[in-house]
């Protein structure tokens, strides 16, 4: 019988680490991938050893690996119940997979199609990505200037100085009503005195400073 090549446990191991990169595309380098898919595939290999040493059956070792990154990257997205449920039904089928006498062979090609299958999903999704993020760049060299240039007018006259202030972490005065019981009037009347225009329902659409200063700055959204 043909030796199979079980590469399930670690295309499942790297797989997150993809999927994370392809959803923050825009603001990762792909090498800041590296590190934490060389930490993953490190840790998956030493797992793999300390398992196959205990089972003494590498493919029963190779799927209760599998199963256990699983249920590890998939711990912040599931309810309790659902967790409850799905180790549960783990701890069933890995006691079922240590005791069964029967050839896993099938279950090991199954599952290692499974991972090629997600490894491959993410590949494209990060290679369209990255398809439609060149395309713009190169209509952008094309694309006509949107705004007219300023000219330069010598008589002006006396105009008044423009201050926008956006603070950072600050919520607004309702927010801090509602949540903190804190009155902000004073501070909000001390603006409105001055001339100060305050967006009193506004929101961030970033909930990194960065990323809500580009996205101002430049008036347009990054994503």
């Amino acid at each position: 019988m043909k030796k199979l090549i079980l590469y399930h446990p670690f295309l499942f191991a790297i797989y997150p680490v993809l999927t994370l990169y392809a959803y923050n595309i825009e603001q990762l380098p792909i090498r800041q991938i590296l590190v934490p898919a060389c930490i993953v595939l490190a840790a998956t290999a030493i797992l793999f050893l300390i398992l196959n040493l205990i089972i003494k059956n590498s493919q029963k070792a190779a799927l209760i690996l599998s199963g256990l990154l699983l249920m590890f990257f998939t711990y912040g997205h599931v309810n309790d119940f659902i967790r409850f449920t799905s180790l549960l039904a783990f701890i069933v089928g890995a006691y079922y997979l240590l005791r069964s006498k029967k050839d896993i062979s099938r279950i090991t090609r199954i599952t290692s199609i499974i991972s090629v299958g997600l490894v491959v999903a993410a590949l494209a999704n990060i290679t369209i990505s990255k398809f439609l993020e060149t395309a713009e760049i190169e209509l952008n060299k094309y694309r006509p200037e949107m705004v007219q240039p300023i000219r330069n007018e010598t008589n002006i006259g006396s105009l008044p100085d423009i201050y926008f202030i956006m603070l950072d972490g600050y919520a607004r005065a309702d927010i801090l009503r509602q949540i903190y019981r804190y009155d902000n009037s004073e501070f909000l009347d001390f603006l409105h005195q001055r001339g100060f225009h305050i967006a009193g329902q506004s929101r961030s659409n970033y909930c990194q400073t960065l990323l809500s200063l580009s996205s101002t700055f430049n008036m347009i959204y990054l994503d």
